[in-house]
């Protein structure tokens, strides 16, 4: 699923660049997902360099996703690490 995500992360980080050009880093997601594979919080766990805006929008795309439903029929928390760097 995450690794279906990554056009949305790149399209987050590009608007950033636009912003600031030289802006590079890393980001760690928490992620809820409720019992039906739903995601019902996600949050920034860590944000090394990247902007609050960069930060909230991969936040947001986290939210929007769709998982398998966890085992036992309980919600679980995932931790998604997400790097970006400059193409030069």
């Amino acid at each position: 699923v995450v690794a279906g995500l990554r056009p949305r992360f790149r399209q987050c980080f590009q608007t950033g660049l636009n912003n600031d050009p030289k802006m590079a880093g890393k980001l760690t997601i928490i992620a809820e997902v409720s019992p039906d594979g739903s995601v019902a919080k996600s949050d920034v766990g860590q944000n090394s360099g990247l902007s609050p805006a960069v930060a909230t929008c991969c936040t947001r795309v986290i939210g929007r996703a769709q998982f398998d439903p966890p085992d036992g029929g309980k919600s679980s928390k995932l931790t998604i690490p997400v790097t970006f760097a400059r193409q030069e």
